[in-house]
C-alpha cells in the first residue's frame, strides 16, 4: 500500500507499488481506492450457494490494526448507524449475487464517520481469521457451511433465519514484542496454560517451537457476552489468567487496547494506535509489592524438591545462619535495579524487602505448580506465577492487578558471573534480537556510525526488522551478508565506540 496525497507523487508510488507486488505475488497490477484518515474497517460475512441463494451473516469491525494487520475483531460493529449498516449488508449480498458467489465469503468497507459514507475495498473469498465472533453471535457453523456449499448443498436458511445473539470480541494473540515496535518473539513455549471458559484456536502448546519462519500469530481468543461491555470485561479477565512462558506474547498490549478509551467510546480507527500511545506502549512491569512477591516465588522454587533432597542439588542463593536449603536470608535483584531484594524467613512464613518499598509478609506461603499462595495480613491470595530460566537471570510470570507481568531477578550467582563477564550488554556488538535472515547489510567497515543507525535489515516472521547501532562508532567487523540465516543473539556487526576513536 502507499498513500499519496500530492498527485504529483502518484507515478513513483504506483511504480513501487507495482514492483513490489510483482516480487510478491507475480503480479504487478495496483488499484486506487480513496484514503479516509480516520475510517473504521468495517466487514459481511456471506454465503452463497450453487443455486442461486446468497445471505449476509451480519457484520464485523476490524479497525484496530498496526501496518494494515488486524488486531482485535468484534462482531456486531458497535457504534454503526443502522442506515449505513444495512446498506452494507445489503450491497454485500447484491455483490454475492451478481458474481455468482458460492462459498463463505467476507466483503470489506472502510467507513468514514466524518461523512457518514462508506467505501467498497474488496472482497476476501475466503474463510477469514475473525470468523469465529460471526459464529458466537449467529450460533451458525461457517466451517461446515463452507464444506456443505463445496459438496453441492443448498443452503437450508433463509435471511430471516439469521439471528444475532449479543456481542463478541477476538484477540489475535501474536508472538512478539509490542514494546519494542513489534519485535518478533521466537523460541520454544515452557509453559502454556489458557484460560477455561473462553473459546482458544491455537496449534501450539507446551514444548512448541515458535519459528521465525512463518507469521507471528499463534492463536486466537474468543469471547461472548450479552453486550460489549461485558465482552470486554470477560475477554480482560481471560488474558488475566493466561500463563505463557519461554515465548514473549502480545497479550498485555491487546489488555491495554479493549481497555483504551478511544475503543470504549469507539474512537478508534485503523490508523488509530499512534493517537492512543502517543509516547509509544511500555509493558506493564510489577510494582513493589508484586516485586517482592516474585522474588519470594523464586525463592521457592529454588528450594529442595521434596523432603531429604542433596544439598547440592538445592543450593542457589546466599544463605546465613541457616543449614543447607532455602530458610535464613538470601537477596535477588531486579535486572534494572543495583539494590537487592532481600528475602528472610523459614517453614511457610517469609518476607521480602524491595528497594524503597514495604515488608511484605506472606504466611503459609507455597508454590504448588505455578500457582504461589498464602496469606498477607490474613487475606488468603493465590496468583499465577510460573519461574523459568532466561539467559543469564530467573523470570517470573506473576499474575498481577495489571495483568500478567515479567520479573527478572538474579540471584547472587547470577550477580557475580554477571561481574566475571563484564555485563551482557555488548556496546560494541550488534547482536541479532531472533533468528531470521539477513535482508540488507547497511555499512561496511569503516563507515562511521552514530546511536540508532540502521545498520542491518533482518527478515523475521514475515516483517522486516530494522537493527540500530548500540552506540556511536566505527565498523570494524561485519560477520554477516545478505541472504544469510542467522540464530538469535549472535553477533552481526562489531563496532569501536566513539570514546575509543
Amino acid at each position: 500500500m502507499r498513500l499519496v496525497t500530492d498527485l504529483g507523487a502518484a507515478p513513483e508510488a504506483i511504480a513501487s507499488a507495482r514492483a513490489e507486488a510483482q516480487g510478491a505475488f507475480g503480479d504487478p497490477a495496483v488499484f486506487l481506492e480513496r484514503y479516509a484518515p480516520r475510517a473504521r474497517h468495517v466487514e459481511v460475512q456471506v454465503l452463497g450457494d450453487t443455486h442461486g441463494t446468497a445471505l449476509h451473516l451480519g457484520d464485523r469491525d476490524c479497525s484496530l490494526q498496526r501496518n494494515h494487520q488486524k488486531l482485535i475483531e468484534e462482531a456486531p460493529a458497535a457504534d454503526l448507524p443502522e442506515t449505513v449498516r444495512d446498506d452494507m449488508r445489503a450491497a454485500a449480498v447484491r455483490l454475492a449475487q451478481a458474481i455468482g458467489y458460492r462459498s463463505a465469503g467476507t466483503v470489506e468497507y472502510l467507513y468514514d464517520p466524518a461523512r457518514g459514507e462508506y467505501y467498497f475495498l474488496e472482497m476476501n473469498t475466503r474463510l477469514q481469521v475473525e470468523h469465529p465472533v460471526t459464529e458466537a453471535i449467529t450460533g451458525i457453523d461457517l466451517v461446515e457451511w463452507q464444506l456443505r456449499i463445496a459438496r453441492g448443498e443448498p443452503l437450508t436458511l433463509a435471511q430471516s433465519d439469521v439471528q444475532f445473539d449479543g456481542h463478541a470480541i477476538e484477540i489475535r494473540i501474536a508472538a512478539e514484542s509490542p514494546a519494542e515496535d513489534f519485535r518478533p518473539e521466537t523460541g520454544q513455549i515452557t509453559l502454556w496454560a489458557p484460560p477455561a471458559g473462553v473459546r482458544l484456536d491455537t496449534g501450539v502448546e507446551a514444548g512448541s517451537v515458535v519459528s521465525h519462519h512463518y507469521d507471528s500469530m499463534i492463536a486466537k481468543l474468543i469471547v461472548h457476552a450479552p453486550d460489549r461491555a461485558g465482552a470486554i470485561r470477560q475477554a480482560v479477565a481471560a488474558m488475566d489468567a493466561f500463563a505463557v512462558g519461554g515465548v514473549g506474547l502480545n497479550l498485555a498490549y491487546q489488555r491495554a487496547l479493549l481497555l483504551h478509551p478511544d475503543f470504549q467510546t469507539f474512537r478508534h480507527h485503523t490508523s488509530g494506535l499512534p493517537e492512543m500511545f502517543p509516547d509509544g506502549w511500555t509493558h506493564p512491569t510489577p510494582d513493589p509489592r508484586d516485586m517482592a512477591l516474585a522474588a519470594i516465588a523464586l525463592h521457592l522454587h529454588l528450594a529442595p524438591a521434596a523432603a531429604g533432597a542433596s544439598p547440592w542439588e538445592s543450593l542457589g542463593s546466599w544463605r546465613l545462619t541457616a543449614p543447607a536449603g532455602r530458610p535464613g536470608a538470601a537477596s535477588y535483584w531486579d535486572t534494572t535495579n543495583d539494590d537487592p531484594i532481600r528475602v528472610t524467613g523459614s517453614g511457610t512464613i517469609f518476607a521480602a524487602v524491595p528497594p524503597g518499598g514495604q515488608t511484605v509478609t506472606v504466611e503459609t506461603a507455597a508454590l504448588t505448580g505455578d500457582r504461589l499462595s498464602g496469606r498477607i495480613d490474613g487475606v488468603p491470595f493465590a496468583r499465577i506465577a510460573h519461574v523459568e530460566r532466561a539467559r543469564d537471570h530467573w523470570r517470573v510470570h506473576l499474575q498481577t492487578s495489571a495483568g500478567m507481568t515479567a520479573a527478572d531477578l538474579r540471584t547472587l550467582e547470577d550477580q557475580h558471573l554477571q561481574r566475571a563477564t563484564g555485563g551482557s550488554d555488548g556496546a560494541d556488538l550488534l547482536s541479532a534480537p531472533m533468528p531470521g535472515a539477513v535482508a540488507e547489510v547497511r555499512v561496511a567497515p569503516g563507515d562511521r556510525v552514530e546511536a540508532g543507525d540502521t545498520l542491518v535489515v533482518l527478515e523475521a516472521m514475515k516483517l522486516l526488522q530494522s537493527l540500530p547501532a548500540p552506540v556511536a562508532g566505527v565498523v570494524t567487523e561485519i560477520y554477516c551478508a545478505p541472504g544469510d540465516t542467522v540464530a538469535g543473539h549472535v553477533p552481526l556487526i562489531k563496532l569501536d565506540p566513539e570514546e575509543n576513536t
